[in-house]
């Protein structure tokens, strides 16, 4: 079965911008920092760190819709463990396990558990990444390694959404757009390798809600090459002070 990615809004330990004030802010600079404030404040942010998220929706594979439970555990910036139950074609429950921990990860799938191959880690780190980025706070940090530009204003849905591009040496560009009303995340354009495919890959987030003081999406739709791939529906975010280590071990 093909990786199957959680989507999630997770939060950051930065606790705020150390770019220039704002009457020297670049225009990319203050649509994060509005960003930022809509989803409760850099402070607010930071809690999500660590997080439990269950949700449940379709996955679709070779136009099949597949109905799914699942729970993700992060631990940010680069260790998560996503629980996955999938609905097969004879209305049994495949369980799948993935876990990533920094340079390493697991697969489990019908109670085996393998390593992944370094290309396999690689896209988890990638979709890691782009959860990184999407938390905003890494972008607009004193010293960020990021390289900032406006992108072209879009419509997504029926309302205009204006966009940034994070560039970063040895990963692909990033755009993320956000509602001009709300000034919300909703959504993420990508190029993605994926078993050595090249993939335009869209993440949309919306109907965020408050947890804890911070405004999170509880439905989000990943699409490939244009295609819808994952919808997602928030049951619960729990924020965590602390994960148990061995939730990142071997499944």
């Amino acid at each position: 079965m093909r990786k199957i990615l959680a989507l999630t809004v997770l939060g950051c330990l930065l606790t705020g911008s150390g770019r220039a004030p704002a009457a020297d802010k670049d225009e990319e600079v203050a649509i994060l920092d509005k960003a930022i404030k809509a989803q409760g404040g850099a402070e607010a942010l930071a809690k999500t760190a660590q997080l439990i998220r269950k949700g449940s929706g379709t996955l679709t594979l070779f136009d099949m819709d597949r109905a799914f439970t699942d729970e993700l555990i992060v631990q940010r910036p680069d260790r998560l463990r996503l629980t996955l139950d999938v609905v097969g074609a004879d209305k049994q429950k495949i369980r799948v396990v993935q876990v990533l921990n920094k340079d390493k990860g697991w697969e489990e799938n019908g109670g085996v558990a393998m390593e992944l191959s370094e290309a396999r880690v690689s896209e988890l780190k990638e979709e890691a990444h782009v959860q990184w980025v999407c938390l905003l706070l890494p972008l607009v940090q004193k010293d960020s390694p990021y390289q900032l530009a406006t992108a072209k204003e879009i419509k997504v849905g029926d309302k205009a959404a204006a966009g940034v591009k994070a560039s970063l040496k040895n990963h692909p560009d990033i755009t993320l757009y956000f509602d001009k009303d709300s000034a919300l995340l909703v959504k993420i354009e990508r190029q993605a390798k994926e078993a050595g495919l090249e993939l335009a890959k869209e993440y949309f987030f919306s109907d965020y809600k408050e947890v804890d003081g911070v405004k999170l999406p509880m439905h989000a739709v990943e699409k490939l090459n244009g295609k819808k791939f994952v919808e997602l529906k928030v049951d619960s975010y729990k924020l965590l002070d602390k994960v148990d280590e061995a939730q990142f071990g071997k499944p």
